[in-house]
């Protein structure tokens, strides 16, 4: 009778090792996952949102670019809309890109972008900013672009990426 527990409980045990195994574990599984809000996927419920960036693609379809974060770690998620019948939204993710390690003085960048002096509202960077004093742009670490076709964040360059400051010179007194 204890070889028939046993045999039992070794089978189990590799059952739910195998399910706990074939659970989403990559980032990159959650592309095509819709939500209403990222928290409602068990894997994201600790992350909270720093901000969002409202898009419209070539062919007049709404996307979102949002910073979520996590402690040390950032996520950028770029979703379409998909809005219901009760005229509420929800959101089908369409590419997510992972950031760790940001430091104080470094942060997200969307829509505030140039290329080649050219503003590009669909270039996304991490930019860092001196902590002692105010810039009129930020030195670009990484950067991406949103690809329309493919409906995914794709890396480029940063040679010729130039963001700018906002509130430069803008005397909040």
């Amino acid at each position: 009778m204890d070889i028939r527990i046993l045999i039992i409980g070794l089978t189990l045990t590799c059952y739910l090792f195998e399910q706990c195994q074939s659970k989403k574990t990559n980032i990159k599984d959650f592309v095509g996952e819709e939500y209403r809000d990222l928290s409602e996927v068990d894997f994201f419920k600790n992350f909270r949102n720093k901000g969002a960036s409202l898009f419209e693609s070539p062919d007049r379809q709404d996307f979102v670019l949002s910073n979520y974060r996590d402690g040390k770690l950032t996520l950028l998620v770029l979703a379409k809309t998909k809005k219901q019948t009760d005229g509420k939204v929800r959101y089908i993710m369409t590419d997510i890109q992972e950031i760790s390690g940001l430091t104080k003085n470094q942060f997200i960048s969307p829509v505030a972008c140039e290329l080649n002096g050219k503003s590009d509202p669909i270039i996304i960077a991490v930019c860092e900013s001196p902590s002692d004093k105010e810039v009129e742009s930020y030195e670009v670490l990484k950067a991406w672009k949103i690809n329309w076709e493919t409906r995914l964040l794709e890396p480029i360059g940063i040679k010729g990426v130039e963001c700018i400051n906002p509130t430069y010179g803008v005397d909040t007194n």
